[in-house]
């Protein structure tokens, strides 16, 4: 049985400090679980703690449309 694996989309960002708390609040109760209503397979966000940018937003989806 073969298995179907998801693209990856790759959002690499910096955010301003006056916006960090909206943009993640947004992020959090809107924007992901909206991805996964329409058929993202899944969505994670990731911060670094040492350099640019500062985040990363991974998107597993079925192909490139």
């Amino acid at each position: 049985m073969a298995t179907t694996l998801p693209y990856l989309y790759i959002v690499r960002l910096n955010v301003e400090n006056e916006a960090k708390e909206k943009i993640t609040d947004w992020s959090n109760r809107w924007h992901m679980p909206d991805l996964l209503e329409v058929g993202f397979w899944g969505c994670t966000r990731y911060r670094c703690l040492e350099g640019e940018p500062e985040y990363l937003h991974l998107y597993e989806i079925s192909g490139p449309e």
